[in-house]
């Protein structure tokens, strides 16, 4: 499938609350959490997945990150885009994401409970968001005392250490900014239009 199908399969359905940006439509206003529906190439040609996209943006990304999502009809059911009834199975899916977005979580449950250092740190900051700051300090303390082997993992720690800091020290208003910050950065590099036409 491509951009030019899946345009065809959702642009029927999308009202002034949602935007289409390559592969994923999603929901505006744009909050914490980026709340959409995206299709995802299978090796089924031209067959595709669907996801409902749930992503915290209180975090720094270069890319869309799945690991808070779900596959619509679950993990193997592949998508048809000349199938007449993918494009209710597409609108099933956006009003589910509906409903998840006017929930308003900015901490959101992972779909099958697995958790990782990662997961850990962004709950964190969902849980500072939220005005936990005792439940963030905790967590970030257990992130930062990870034991990284990977660039990546490091630089996880050290924003959880300089999190944790904050917190501590009666900063709680630099962390919030400092979240503002990651989100902004995330938005414009995703190139996500955060307001509704409405």
């Amino acid at each position: 499938m491509d951009s030019a199908a899946w345009k065809r399969i959702v642009g029927p359905l999308l009202d002034d609350d949602w935007a289409l940006k390559g592969k994923v439509v999603y929901l505006r206003p744009v909050g914490w959490v980026l709340h959409g529906v995206l299709w995802e190439p299978s090796a089924s040609r031209p067959g595709f997945y669907l996801w409902r996209l749930q992503m915290p943006l209180y975090q720094p990304v270069t890319v869309i990150d799945l690991s808070w999502s779900e596959r619509h009809g679950g993990g193997s059911r592949v998508y048809d885009p000349t199938d007449a009834l993918t494009r209710a199975a597409v609108a099933e899916a956006m009003v589910m994401v509906r409903a998840d977005y006017d929930k308003a979580a900015v901490v959101i449950d992972l779909p099958g409970g697995v958790d990782n250092v990662g997961i850990m740190e962004v709950r964190a900051y969902g849980l500072l968001l939220e005005g936990n700051h005792v439940g963030a300090a905790e967590i970030l303390d257990r992130v930062s005392r990870y034991e990284a082997k990977y660039p990546w993992q490091e630089q996880m720690v050290r924003r959880a250490e300089s999190m944790w800091s904050m917190i501590q020290g009666s900063y709680g208003r630099e962390a919030l900014q400092q979240l503002a910050e990651w989100r902004a950065e995330s938005l414009a590099i995703l190139e996500i239009d955060t307001e509704s036409r409405a």
